[in-house]
């Protein structure tokens, strides 16, 4: 292997965390603590009265307003219980001016193991932004000090035979990878692993 050919090898993996460092899906991190159960309804474990649990919502940034639906069909994954189920275009971040009201919607579209078919995050506040990065922001803040924002912040998650009331009291910004550039990251490190072994055996 000349020195070229490992020059081109580090460029390749420069560019590939470029790109990486420029993708448009960013994670955003709900976490709430279970306040309500349906009557005769046993939650799941995460999700019984008390606990607290996370909802990674994977969404991407460069999705247009869309009209008809009043917010951006950009939530594009949810990872809850453990579980990582990928969306269809009915989920999305609203925010209507004229209810003072802000949220995200996700419909699961694909059975589950612990039978969670609908979640519903939504927070009031008197003058909801239109933009989808200013609505996150606008989300974020209202778990923030002093924030100047009023009640009810509210997260439902409607199961098959009940549903759950929790109490929202993070909602921020992960630095976590998204999985998918995780592994292009680590698949161009396991390259230039490789490339440098045959080196050093000549």
């Amino acid at each position: 292997m000349t020195k070229q050919h490992l020059s081109a090898i580090f460029f390749a993996l420069a560019s590939l965390t470029t790109s990486v460092a420029h993708a448009e899906i960013q994670t955003w991190r709900l976490t709430a603590t279970t306040t309500g159960v349906s009557s005769g309804f046993t939650a799941p474990a995460f999700a019984s009265l008390g606990h607290t649990f996370s909802v990674d919502y994977a969404i991407d940034m460069a999705t247009p307003y869309d009209a008809p639906s009043g917010g951006y069909k950009a939530v594009k994954s949810l990872t809850i219980n453990g579980v990582t189920t990928q969306l269809t275009n009915q989920n999305y971040v609203f925010a209507i001016a004229a209810n003072g009201i802000g949220g995200i919607n996700t419909v699961i579209p694909v059975a589950r193991a612990d039978q969670l078919q609908f979640i519903s995050y939504s927070e009031s506040w008197p003058n909801p932004t239109s933009t989808l990065s200013s609505v996150l922001s606008e989300l974020a803040l209202m778990h923030g000090q002093n924030a100047p924002y009023y009640p009810p912040n509210e997260l439902h998650l409607n199961f098959v035979g009940g549903s759950v009331q929790a109490h929202p009291t993070s909602f921020a910004l992960s630095p976590v990878p998204e999985p998918t550039s995780l592994g292009l990251m680590l698949a161009g490190l396991a390259a230039l692993g490789v490339v440098a072994r045959k080196k050093s055996k000549r």
